[in-house]
């Protein structure tokens, strides 16, 4: 819930902030406006390659407060979703991507917006802990992978050819295992607790919406079984 809150609330401060010709968020970066916009766009970039992420994203969104009609927004505007995510803020990543996207929709770098966002979601819960402790990915919440599936959908629908697109079906594929894996999971639970026709649907699902993972032969022997213990009954 926590994060769910986090995240509205920086997907409603990215749209605040689209008014970019404002006073009040114009004056946030005064200290900015003596530089010219091929300046701060050099800096930022500079920033960026060296790591300094925080350092980047304020050069990149003084040039989207300063300069908002100069070649350089849109490139400023991937900048700071770029530099979220290399910092590892997903959250910021996802919510940054959705600004680009709502401001350029099919602009010069939308593919890599899509991506960007599709690899936030994709590693939202890879986290020093589950890193430490190898859990296993189908024991976790799998929310974060179904945005991620979304995304990488609607990357490859439209943009299919792009350099992105190869990664994409990847993780498709990889996320379809998993998802495959964790449904399995609880049809064998299930299963045990004698829940057939819970234990059924969940094998079903697997059977109908992901028929080309290794899981299906499992399910359809779960399906047979559950059945047969409802004949009997």
């Amino acid at each position: 819930m926590q994060r769910k809150i986090k995240f509205l609330l920086l997907i409603s401060l990215s749209f605040i902030l689209a008014a970019c010709g404002s006073k009040p968020y114009v004056s946030n970066f005064s200290s900015y406006q003596k530089q010219s916009v091929n300046g701060l766009y050099k800096k930022a970039t500079l920033y960026l390659n060296s790591k300094k992420y925080q350092s980047a994203i304020n050069n990149f969104e003084a040039i989207t407060a300063l300069h908002p009609s100069s070649p350089y927004a849109e490139k400023a505007q991937i900048g700071i979703v770029e530099a979220y995510y290399k910092n590892a803020d997903y959250d910021s990543t996802i919510a940054a991507a959705d600004r680009y996207l709502h401001l350029y929709p099919i602009g010069q770098n939308t593919a890599y917006a899509y991506y960007l966002k599709g690899l936030a979601n994709f590693y939202t819960h890879t986290s020093w802990l589950s890193k430490m402790y190898k859990k296993d990915p189908s024991e976790r919440d799998l929310r974060s992978y179904d945005q991620a599936f979304v995304v990488f959908q609607e990357l490859l629908q439209n943009y299919p050819n792009s350099k992105y697109a190869a990664d994409a079906r990847r993780k498709i594929i990889y996320i379809r295992d998993i998802t495959a894996k964790h449904q399995l999971d609880i049809a064998k639970f299930y299963m045990r607790k004698k829940a057939c026709v819970a234990a059924i649907n969940r094998a079903n699902y697997i059977i109908n919406n992901l028929p080309n993972t290794k899981e299906v032969t499992d399910a359809r022997y779960i399906v047979n079984k559950c059945k047969t213990q409802l004949k009997l009954k």
